[in-house]
């Protein structure tokens, strides 16, 4: 069976996603709590994309294999979730079609960046503080230019399994 998992995390404490040999990770943490928990030999999970060190993560899906039919239940995801760091949250377990894959299969990424223009301590763990004025006519005008392309490979890994970086 493959499940999908959706989980959010604050990647505050972690060095992105992806597995690292000299360093925590998302990716890590989730097989070492999937492989725990479910007690059935290794699992080692693939995710929707990758985030950087830092970088949080509202809305992220994995999926991972198992013979276990049994999965996809609101206990499960509570008793995963008491395993996890505080950080990293299971919202759902749901099975899927043996063929589906979060990368590939995903429909669409969004990026959010927050600026704030005052001072506030409540927001510096997810926000920029530029406390200069913001001029915005600009900053959308600068945007627009973003419309003019569709081809993103220098900002991509190349090699890679992506089929496209449009």
């Amino acid at each position: 069976m493959r499940y999908f998992v959706q989980i959010t995390y604050n990647g505050k404490d972690f060095h992105g996603w992806q597995i690292q040999t000299n360093a925590n990770t998302i990716q890590a943490e989730m097989n070492k709590a999937l492989t725990t928990y479910f007690n059935s030999g290794p699992i080692h999970c693939i995710g929707c994309g990758r985030t950087d060190t830092g970088v949080h993560a509202s809305d992220f899906y994995l999926h991972f294999d198992s013979k276990r039919e049994d999965l996809d239940n609101a206990e499960n995801v509570y008793r995963l979730n008491r395993i996890l760091p505080f950080t990293i949250v299971v919202k759902r377990i749901f099975i899927v079609g043996e063929y589906q894959h979060t990368r590939f299969d995903a429909l669409s990424r969004t990026y959010e960046f927050h600026i704030h223009t005052e001072k506030d301590p409540f927001l510096l763990e997810g926000s920029l503080y530029f406390p200069y004025e913001l001029d915005v006519d600009k900053m959308n005008e600068a945007c627009t230019l973003l419309l003019n392309h569709t081809d993103f490979t220098s900002f991509s890994k190349v090699h890679t399994e992506t089929k496209t970086n449009i």
